[in-house]
């Protein structure tokens, strides 16, 4: 079962742009969303279900 995987926003630019990592715990049964710092530097980002963007940050992937 995958656990664990990259989520991409497609639309915004010609190719696909990553806005994050969710990982499940498959014990739980619940996930957490971290978005990329790359993600949220762009002047076109957007923060979903009104979640506070700085805090959803906990790790830096993408470029």
């Amino acid at each position: 079962m995958t656990s664990e995987a990259y989520v991409f926003i497609d639309g915004l630019e010609d190719s696909p742009i990553i806005c994050g990592f969710f990982k499940l715990n498959p014990q739980t049964g619940r996930g957490e969303f971290n978005y990329s710092k790359s993600y949220l530097a762009r002047s076109d980002a957007f923060a979903p279900l009104g979640c506070q963007r700085q805090r959803h940050h906990q790790r830096d992937i993408g470029n």
